[in-house]
């Protein structure tokens, strides 16, 4: 079975988000070799935006965190004291936070580097975006994701496939008659990513 993926998949074991526990049971079943984990090359670069967007704005809230701290340490009235100690324990704690995300990043990378299939951009496929991007009204990183799922699903019309898209961006309707005539099940659920591997897994 080929399992497609977008960013948001990563992005929740970069970050151990509410559908951690989903996104580690795919990921478990690449590295076990039970399934063809298909994912295209963009999503390491968007993934990477991301962390670094959350890094910045981290970085914007530190700044300003700092400036009062230092006000506070001016005072010597000792709640400003206090505070201005508490204040510097966040300081560092929010840095430890965007040091350890980098890293995650990172890790699940090399993790994935030689388990995973992973999908390349091609002209064809850049001009399928384009298309795709005014007929469905996607995003343009979005229209190239699927575009490039796309390119793979439509050269292997006998294997099982599936997508993951835990957001909603790809549930246009005419998507997913799109996605249904290439024999690949959209799921749009935690709930469902699990109880759909889990019920083919124990077919085979």
């Amino acid at each position: 079975m080929r399992v497609y993926a977008e960013t948001n998949w990563l992005l929740d074991l970069v970050f151990q988000q509410e559908r951690f526990a989903a996104s580690s049971f795919v990921l478990s079943l690449a590295q076990d070799r039970k399934i063809d984990l298909c994912l295209p090359e963009i999503i390491v670069w968007e993934g990477n935006q991301k962390v670094e967007r959350r890094n910045a704005q981290r970085s914007d809230t530190i700044k300003g965190l700092r400036d009062q701290r230092r006000e506070f340490s001016r005072s010597q009235n000792p709640f400003y004291q206090s505070r201005s100690a508490s204040l510097q324990v966040e300081i560092d704690e929010l840095g430890t936070i965007s040091g350890i995300e980098h890293k995650r990043f990172d890790q699940l990378i090399d993790e994935l580097l030689p388990i995973a299939t992973w999908l390349h951009l091609s002209q064809d496929i850049w001009a399928k975006c384009l298309d795709l991007q005014d007929q469905h009204e996607l995003k343009q990183t979005d229209a190239l994701i699927y575009a490039i799922i796309r390119a793979d699903a439509a050269l292997r019309p006998d294997v099982e496939k599936c997508f993951i898209d835990y957001d909603g961006a790809f549930s246009d309707p005419t998507l997913k008659q799109d996605m249904s005539a290439l024999g690949m099940t959209l799921l749009a659920s935690s709930d469902a990513v699990t109880g759909f591997l889990q019920s083919r897994l124990t077919v085979t």
